[in-house]
């Protein structure tokens, strides 16, 4: 036979979920598990509430490549929550246009100023005011990520999963 003769046949799997791909259904998977899916309204916090609250932690490993993290969910814990809030009076009138155009909660809770700078709380609770939020730390603390396009593929991986699942 030929060389010329002979076909080269390839096969290229684009199914086969590359290490990115697998972070990130990770961190989805652990977003679903605690469900924190979609978007959610939770009742507003009352003055000084972040400073005397009690917190919750859930913690889930997450590997990307052989890079294993931390990924944990910090939360108050609000007994209000099992029952659904009451409906309030809004202080303001708000336009159809304006409800359905309404902030995430992440934003509200930093905009809003009965909770500022609380004595004693996790530092991104006392600079940023959240109710809730998300930690993402190596494992091995002698290896941290220092390299810029590490950090970047993290953050942008969490942002896809976050967007995916509306959180």
């Amino acid at each position: 036979m030929d060389s010329d003769d002979q076909e080269v046949f390839e096969i290229v799997d684009f199914t086969t979920a590359s290490e990115w791909e697998r972070f990130i259904a990770a961190v989805e998977e652990a977003l679903h598990e605690w469900c924190l899916i979609g978007e959610r309204s939770l009742p507003n916090l009352t003055k000084g509430e972040l400073a005397t609250a009690k917190w919750t932690e859930k913690t889930v490993t997450v590997k990307f490549a052989d890079f294993p993290f931390n990924m944990t969910y910090h939360s108050v814990i609000n007994e209000s929550i099992e029952s659904p809030p009451e409906e309030s009076e809004p202080s303001i009138d708000i336009d159809d246009e304006d409800e359905a155009e309404k902030l995430p909660q992440a934003l509200a809770d930093m905009m809003d100023r009965e909770n500022d700078f609380p004595a004693r709380a996790h530092c991104l609770v006392r600079w940023y005011g959240l109710r809730e939020f998300i930690t993402l730390a190596p494992i091995n603390v002698h290896q941290p990520i220092t390299c810029p396009s590490k950090s970047k593929l993290l953050l942008s991986s969490l942002t896809i999963a976050a967007n995916n699942t509306s959180w």
